[in-house]
């Protein structure tokens, strides 16, 4: 059932920020009616749809807001569940790793009928072609799909909780042309099939338009079409070779992502890297700029971009001489900061094209240059403040200023309305007439056509497209099949009692009995081998340590410490090893009877860590691209850890408004879709878990050597 929405007279203000993010807006959406909503950059429209989300923070959060956002007349902080959102980085928004987890979350929030909920979300998936027909499966690892795949994902997540209205903030942004059209399309029918208001964000205007029922502009609009070939080059003769690709071969950890590349990229030219996502234009991209290593072939430099270095590769250059030669725009303006404001942050920039002046002449110079980019009004902000247009535009600039030969940029339009679109155009087009190398990863037709630029396809790779399932299951069928709480207490229970025990005997047999049953289980020697070896080293540890500083250097006492770490440690990690996360959260929560809230929140932040592990990689190389070299290991990971901290608080944020959005704390008893269950093998698994233990004591006891605490029984 569709729902009015009405703001009036709506202020909001951020903790800690001076500034209103959204200062006195009015709008009114009829029940059932699709508006486009845009604006310019740093306008506040993200703010305004977690306004009307209700997931902002409210006086108690130390947020500020005036005016009010109603659903049906229902304030938008009690409306929670009745609006679903859709944000603009897909990967963000993906909780759980499986495909119909993430597909079940917000529906399970409402406490909606689990037989309802199955049914909504196999309509959703279906709708939005993730479904069997469609070649995923419903256990598929959500990572493993595209980024349109994903932001599908999350609008068939959006149809399973039925929503009174669906907003969305920038569904299409970095999508290639293909995952556009079906993102907008899987979202109209959304809205259709739900009957729900829509209101749409988003600055490609074009795919929207034609399916809206009215398009509310704040500002100017500018039609991008206009600009096709209007900042061409006016001729390409004379150009050189700045950077020639040979052979490449690129991809992480040794893991080839799309075919051999081979190019030569020309010094006054602009190169658009296009195709599907996944297809590997990013990796490529970093490859190019020297921050990853060449699975094989050659990324060379002319002589002219070499100049004095050592070496014609980008990747065996210091960090000034890269910083020099190649300056490099993540698609994530996030990992590129390295100050805490936008004035420091050009500053260094400056420094490197302009290493002779003085700290007050940069200051002046960068002051300039941010009003040049329309960012002067931001100038002692800090770069994480700004608004997702505004961190790229400055990412860009300070990429700009630091006067490259060679310039790479990952999707360098990303959030910007029609008007520093067309700002950033004609700062790319003055680059490109200067001499300079430009290399572009981009979705943007309008940007390509505009400028004439050049075009290279990257074909993707059908192998790098595994449709792996996320059951990562364990060697075992039998453990597999094991509720994760068995597994984990049993695997405590196996070695609890030899605590207690400080003889050879008990843990020698607890130990033996315990390889018995993990080989005849089917875990082969290699497997248990390959996840125990920790253990193996903190047994021999134990080994050395009691037998140099025990008085009596006892061997017998020695031996026996270190059999136990492994009777203690072997079983139980053999157990647990493979388990799948959510299947033990769902255990915790349906068993233990742990809060719901506390456990799932846990599962979505443990989600965090690999990213946070890629974040730490980007944070390097972008420290390597602008040239700042940390003085000393303590200033290097000072930094690292201060750069870690903010980036894991703005992604948990960022997870939190996802879990909100998704009514992930609303005032219902939560359905739970995956049922966890104890089998007869589960009991079976207890007993043997305890007898093990219990034999080795015994046989101990009647060999007379049965030693608790350090006196024999």
């Amino acid at each position: 059932m569709a729902s009015r929405v009405d703001v009036n007279h709506w202020s909001y203000r951020y903790p800690l920020n001076e500034g209103w993010a959204v200062d006195d807006l009015s709008l009114n959406v009829a029940a059932g009616e699709k508006v486009l909503l845009t604006g310019r950059s740093g306008w506040g429209k993200s703010t305004l749809l977690q306004g009307i989300t209700g997931i902002l923070g409210d006086a108690e959060d130390g947020g500020e807001m005036r005016g009010t956002i109603t659903i049906d007349g229902v304030p938008a902080l009690k409306a929670r569940g009745r609006v679903g959102m859709i944000m603009q980085d897909p990967e963000s928004q993906v909780i759980f790793a499986r495909v119909m987890d993430n597909a079940t979350f917000g529906a399970e929030n409402l406490g909606v009928n689990r037989s309802e909920i199955i049914q909504r979300c196999d309509s959703a998936l279906a709708t939005v072609d993730l479904d069997p027909a469609h070649g995923i499966e419903p256990a598929r690892l959500a990572q493993r799909l595209s980024g349109g795949q994903t932001q599908r994902l999350s609008v068939a997540s959006i149809m399973a909780m039925r929503p009174d209205v669906i907003v969305c903030d920038e569904p299409t942004a970095n999508l290639d042309p293909d995952g556009i059209e079906r993102v907008v399309s899987s979202i109209l029918d959304a809205a259709t099939q739900t009957g729900a208001t829509l209101i749409v964000v988003d600055h490609n205007i074009g795919q929207w338009l034609p399916h809206m029922d009215r398009h509310v502009a704040l500002g100017e609009p500018i039609e991008l079409e206009e600009y096709a070939g209007q900042y061409a080059p006016a001729t390409e003769e004379g150009t050189s070779a700045a950077l020639i690709a040979d052979n490449l071969c690129f991809g992480y950890e040794g893991e080839q992502i799309s075919y051999p590349f081979s190019h030569t990229f020309n010094s006054g030219t602009i190169t658009a890297l296009t195709g599907v996502n996944g297809a590997g234009k990013t990796t490529l991209s970093l490859t190019l700029a020297g921050l990853l290593p060449e699975l094989s072939g050659a990324v060379r430099a002319s002589d002219t971009v070499r100049g004095l270095a050592d070496s014609a590769e980008p990747s065996q250059w210091n960090t000034k001489e890269l910083a020099a030669r190649i300056q490099y725009v993540f698609q994530n303006p996030e990992h590129q900061f390295v100050t805490s404001s936008v004035r420091d942050e050009m500053m260094s920039a400056l420094r490197i094209s302009h290493s002779e002046a003085s700290t007050e002449e940069l200051g002046q110079i960068a002051k300039e240059r941010l009003d040049y980019y329309d960012l002067l009004e931001q100038v002692d902000h800090n770069p994480y403040s700004l608004s997702g247009g505004q961190k790229r535009r400055l990412t860009v600039a300070c990429a700009i200023e630091a006067k490259p030969q060679i310039m790479i940029v990952d999707e360098p339009t990303y959030g910007q309305d029609p008007q520093t679109w067309l700002a950033l155009v004609r700062m790319f087009a003055q680059l490109r007439d200067s001499g300079t190398c430009i290399i572009t990863v981009t979705h943007d037709r309008a940007f390509i056509d505009a400028l004439g630029a050049s075009e290279v396809v990257i074909e993707a790779n059908p192998d790098s497209y595994e449709n792996k399932q996320l059951r990562n299951e364990s060697q075992s069928a039998v453990v597999a099949s094991l509720n994760p709480v068995t597994r984990l207490f049993a695997g405590l229970f196996v070695g609890l009692p030899l605590i207690f025990s400080l003889d050879i005997v008990s843990s020698s047999t607890a130990l033996v009995l315990s390889l018995i049953a993990i080989f005849a289980l089917g875990f082969t020697p290699r497997t248990v081998l390959r996840y125990t070896w920790p253990i193996l080293i903190g047994a021999a540890g134990a080994f050395i340590s009691v037998a140099i500083y025990n008085k009596d250097h006892n061997v017998m006492l020695a031996a026996a410490t270190a059999i136990r770490v492994l009777a203690m440690g072997v079983p139980a990690v053999t157990l647990v090893m493979r388990m799948d996360p959510t299947d033990l959260a769902d255990a915790f929560v349906q068993k233990l009877k742990m809060s719901d809230r506390f456990v799932y929140a846990a599962l979505a932040g443990f989600r965090l860590l690999p990213l946070l592990q890629e974040d730490m990689e980007s944070i390097h190389q972008a420290r390597r691209i602008r040239g700042i070299q940390s003085q000393s290991k303590i200033q290097k990971y000072k930094n690292d850890a201060l750069n870690i901290l903010i980036l894991a608080i703005r992604r948990s944020t960022t997870l939190a408004i996802v879990m909100q959005a998704r009514a992930f704390g609303a005032p219902y008893k939560r359905t739970n879709v995956r049922i966890s269950r104890m089998h007869t093998r589960d009991v079976i698994a207890f007993v043997i878990s305890i007898l093990i233990p219990v034999i080795g004591l015994i046989a101990a006891y009647y060999t007379g050597m049965l030693n608790l605490f350090g006196k024999f029984v």
